[in-house]
């Protein structure tokens, strides 16, 4: 059977392979990566830990944000009230939800309204399967098919490639790509049905509970972490104003966002 620590040898063999004929530059950048992952599983990294409150609102613009027991209070409401900068139309002003209750679009928005309600019974149709449960609360390392789950170590020390031993990550990480905070956020917006707002929330919750930076399978691939980060960001814009998403739902959400990012 093979084991992490098997995985972990043939992977630097391999690495080292393909690193013959490369530039001095490219062999510099390829060893403070590693170095940088290493670091990270040995929890010298400061990456590794969910950042602190200061460590947050230091790196906001102290003119608008000076340091105060109500920063967190300020920048909830500053996300639900800017004008700036600007969305992709029709999504900030509420026309695209508008439109989507006139008749012609009844179909459409009767699709959207079953799909939206398939993710809070928490089934969901992904890459041809048919519908996947991944649990209830939604096991976040689960691969349903095989009914594998992902070790929970050090990103860098998962061979996610090893069916035997992870499972199909590509059926794990489709759902962590949370493309369905898309989904969820358009269907509050055309029904104002705080239930999928709440349910974007629980999921938005438990994915941070259950990933803590750097850690599990859904950090090892930067391609991943990048539609993660994107599904995030469209979920700001769908949820303002939804009374679930708290100052310190969002709060903590900026946080891994921002490791999302330094991940990359």
């Amino acid at each position: 059977m093979t084991t992490v620590g098997d995985w972990r040898l043939r992977a630097v063999i391999k690495r080292l392979e393909k690193l013959r004929g490369r530039s001095v530059k490219e062999l510099t950048e390829r060893a403070l990566q590693a170095l940088s992952a290493e670091m990270e599983f040995r929890g010298i990294s400061s990456t590794v830990r969910e950042m602190s409150d200061t460590a947050l609102w230091s790196m906001l613009d102290y003119r608008e944000f000076p340091p105060r027991a109500d920063t967190v209070d300020r920048v909830h409401a500053h996300f639900n009230e800017r004008e700036e900068p600007e969305f992709f139309a029709g999504l900030r002003n509420g026309q695209s939800a508008e439109e989507m209750q006139r008749p012609r679009w009844a179909n459409e928005r009767a699709r959207l309204v079953a799909a939206a309600d398939a993710v809070l019974a928490g089934r969901f149709h992904l890459l041809g399967h048919g519908e996947l449960s991944y649990g209830s609360p939604i096991d976040w390392h689960l691969d349903p098919v095989s009914h594998k789950q992902a070790p929970r170590v050090h990103w860098s020390r998962i061979p996610y490639l090893d069916a035997e031993l992870v499972g199909d990550h590509k059926v794990i990480w489709e759902v962590n790509r949370h493309q369905h905070f898309v989904l969820l956020g358009r269907a509050y917006q055309v029904t104002r049905d705080a239930r999928y707002a709440e349910c974007f929330v629980s999921h938005l919750t438990s994915w941070m509970d259950a990933n803590p930076p750097k850690e599990g399978v859904n950090w090892a691939s930067s391609l991943e972490v990048g539609y993660r980060a994107i599904a995030w960001l469209w979920a700001l814009e769908l949820f303002r104003g939804a009374s679930c998403f708290t100052p310190a739902v969002l709060a903590r959400m900026l946080k891994y966002l921002y490791t999302h990012g330094r991940h990359l």
